[in-house]
């Protein structure tokens, strides 16, 4: 053959092979292209998607802004009793500031006449010490004070307690529109009033629907008002996340103008009027009467389809266009002689000396006819040393059945992958990742071709992830509290010991799947699950929850729970973490040290302390229902001489039997309490008529005429009582002077007896 023909019959190969190599990655590449543009349309309605979701949620927080005014005014028309305190605690206990972004305060403004201005000022005083109404209208046929008022910040509170909303025009506008409807209304967005930053803001005022009773000569029910901050509303939604990847542009219509309600940046709401291409949706919102127009906006980021990123893609579109074109080459010179084969071949080991992997050939007997240099590095041995030397020889006895049966199977025809340990002639081990090829020649397996990657770091890191998942969990399990973790689902996912244990089960890998409907707390499980709606839906922690669980025999225990939401690499939340310490031991030493606090240790009756917090809430009682109350003053007489005579142990038992037998007597409303010593009160309320405390007092006079049994003798025993009626306008320290000055009358007239003090 010359040696024209012999170049001409090479090249024609090469051009072949190089040919199909080139129509594979074209071929890749364009099917790359399509999977790119369907990602980017994907991403489309994805960016969609998320702003339909957006508004969504913002229309559920709106709704939760009316719905809380709403409760709060049922709570404040159906409650007996109304105080700043009871409404602070209602809106704690809702825990309305940490689950309603942007709220900043809550109030209520009753519905009073200008010529009431006078005595209601006089009886809220009696609560609200320098209570006044401040900036009163002149000709007003009405005022809207703030009487009642939960604000996180005190210093706020004070400021605003007692103002006239109605000397505010878009407030007081709002307020008889609420009142005429019925229903909730809102002001336009204006600049905060009380806030130095003048952050905008929008009140809310929701009339409040009361019987007669609460309606006082003139003073109506009014409105329950809120303050949202329209800024922190709309940042706040689902963590900030579609503020940063949009602009959002929200507007009230006003008439022939518009006015802006909010937006994310100085350049939105001019981009929504001047490109209405930018907008990638638009709804209409609605907060109580008012209608806000949005619109989401695109903006520049880097959230678009990455026409290189999918590096796995073109590695596998190169690699098999790499097996395609050596395959469609040596079928081309399937027909050539040996030597051209032979030629072919080693211009071809040439290509593959340089790859980044490990590359070999082995016959079909196994033995090495070919090794590139990498492979030389990764076995330490040199070319001459490799080849005719089996390919299993430098296998560790756990890898050679492995390999040995992937190359059984590559002498079938079938390429796949596998993983060994090989000894390199260092006596080192390492884990190689090995991908067999078939090499076909007159349609049978000639020879297999390899390609190894050094993966020995890998697995050294995967070991040592296995070991850190490994402690992990054995310092989940040491940890004294319960530990789960929980998906979307609200579907257990993994727990610690003590949670399995609690939950009764042999293992943790039980837990798995399984719900709180599942569990021995099943009667909770919908609060439960409710819980973790709201941490997936709002993204914040509910933290520090104290909530009592009854076991099986009965016994009530005490947890405190947390619970955070768990997010995912993108920042989605994809779970919630829970852990739950039992703090039983713990309330029942707060609820011990409650009891002493309050209680005398001789008598097991309240203490001076106790008696005068019940003694204030009883007079406001009085006041509020206009029901007839006494304070009854009284102790044991001659006490001393007991002691002196007896001694303090049996003045002791004196003490305790004389108070046995005062609570024998008393009604299940009435009151009281060892002030010290031998010094006895006793707060009677709901009297009809004042001879109850009176035929009470003959009661205790009568219940002391049985000798008392102290150490086998019979010491008798009388009481001194001083009553004094409260007259409606009396103050604590007032009606506690005179009882005791009754009391002291009662004594000078001969003890054994009782004394109303006259006024």
């Amino acid at each position: 053959m010359s040696q024209q023909h012999q170049e001409k019959g090479t090249w024609r190969p090469l051009v072949l092979a190089t040919t199909v190599f080139l129509f594979g990655i074209a071929s890749g590449l364009g099917l790359h292209g399509q999977r790119v543009e369907r990602t980017q349309r994907r991403l489309t309605l994805d960016n969609e998607e998320a702003a339909r979701q957006y508004a969504f949620l913002a229309q559920r927080q709106l709704d939760a802004y009316a719905s809380t005014g709403l409760s709060l005014a049922a709570h404040i028309g159906t409650s007996n009793a109304i105080s700043d305190a009871t409404v602070n605690a209602y809106v704690d206990s809702a825990r309305h500031f940490e689950r309603l972004k942007g709220i900043r305060a809550y109030g209520y403004l009753p519905r009073l006449a200008p010529e009431l201005a006078d005595e209601f000022e006089h009886r809220v005083q009696a609560d609200m010490p320098g209570y006044h109404i401040r900036g009163k209208r002149p000709r007003a046929d009405f005022y809207y004070p703030v009487l009642y008022l939960a604000d996180p910040d005190p210093a706020r509170a004070a400021i605003v307690r007692g103002i006239d909303f109605s000397i505010f025009p878009e407030r007081l506008a709002a307020i008889r529109k609420a009142l005429a409807t019925g229903a909730p209304a809102a002001t336009r967005v204006h600049a905060s009033v009380h806030d130095f930053a003048k952050i905008p803001v929008v009140l809310t005022f929701t009339p409040v629907r009361t019987a007669d009773r609460h309606v006082d000569r003139g003073v109506g029910a009014g409105v329950v008002f809120s303050v949202m901050r329209v800024a922190e509303l709309f940042e706040g939604i689902d963590n900030g996340k579609l503020t940063r990847a949009f602009a959002l542009a929200v507007h009230e219509q006003d008439g022939p103008a518009r006015r802006l309600v909010y937006a994310s940046d100085n350049d939105a709401f001019r981009q929504a009027d001047a490109d209405p291409a930018h907008v990638v949706y638009a709804t209409t919102l609605r907060f109580t009467d008012r209608t806000w127009h949005m619109r989401i906006l695109s903006k520049p980021s880097g959230r678009s389809a990455d026409a290189f990123g999918d590096w796995p893609w073109l590695t596998a579109t190169l690699l098999a266009s790499l097996i395609a074109a050596f395959g469609t080459y040596r079928l081309a010179l399937r027909q050539r002689d040996r030597r051209i084969r032979s030629e072919m071949a080693q211009r071809f080991e040439v290509l593959l000396d340089s790859h980044p992997f490990a590359v070999y050939a082995a016959d079909r007997a196994g033995n090495f006819v070919f090794v590139n240099r990498k492979m030389q590095q990764e076995l330490g041995l040199s070319q001459q040393q490799l080849i005719g030397a089996s390919s299993t020889l430098f296998m560790a006895p756990s890898s050679q059945a492995v390999a040995g049966a992937a190359f059984r199977k590559a002498l079938h025809g079938e390429a796949l992958a596998y993983h060994a340990s090989v000894h390199n002639g260092h006596g080192a081990e390492v884990d190689l990742a090995v991908v067999l090829v078939p090499v076909i020649v007159a349609g049978q397996v000639d020879r297999v071709l390899g390609f190894a990657e050094n993966v020995t770091e890998r697995k050294r890191f995967e070991r040592e992830l296995h070991e850190s998942r490994e402690m992990l969990r054995l310092i989940l399990d040491t940890i004294p509290d319960r530990v789960f973790w929980k998906d979307r689902e609200s579907r257990f996912i993994g727990a610690n010991r003590h949670m399995v244990d609690a939950a009764g089960l042999p293992s943790a890998e039980r837990i798995v799947g399984l719900t709180d409907a599942d569990m021995p707390w099943m009667g909770a499980a919908a609060h439960y699950q409710d819980e973790d709606r709201e941490i997936l839906a709002s993204g914040r922690s509910l933290l520090n929850m104290q909530r009592p669980q009854t076991t099986e025999d009965g016994e009530v225990r005490w947890f405190d729970v947390s619970k955070l939401p768990l997010t995912d690499d993108a920042g989605t939340v994809a779970g919630v973490l829970g852990i739950v310490r039992d703090i039983t031991q713990h309330k029942r030493m707060e609820e011990e040290l409650t009891r002493r606090a309050n209680h005398d240790s001789l008598t097991g009756l309240p203490n001076r302390a106790f008696f005068h917090s019940q003694l204030n809430h009883a007079i406001v009682r009085a006041q509020r229902r206009r029901t007839g109350m006494a304070l009854m003053y009284f102790d044991i007489d001659r006490f001393k001489q007991i002691n002196d005579t007896h001694g303090h142990d049996a003045g002791d038992q004196v003490i305790r039997l004389f108070a046995d037998r005062v609570c024998a007597n008393l009604r299940a409303s009435d009151f009281v309490a060892r002030l010290g010593g031998d010094e006895f009160v006793l707060i009677v309320e709901d009297m009809a008529e004042p001879d109850v405390a009176r035929h009470l007092a003959g009661k205790l006079l009568a219940s002391m005429e049985e000798p008392l049994a102290i150490d086998g003798q019979a010491l008798r025993i009388s009481t001194s009582i001083g009553i004094a009626v409260f007259d409606g306008t009396m103050t604590a320290s007032q009606l506690i002077k005179a009882a005791d000055d009754a009391m002291y009358e009662a004594k000078r007239g001969g003890r054994n007896c009782f004394r109303p003090l006259a006024r």
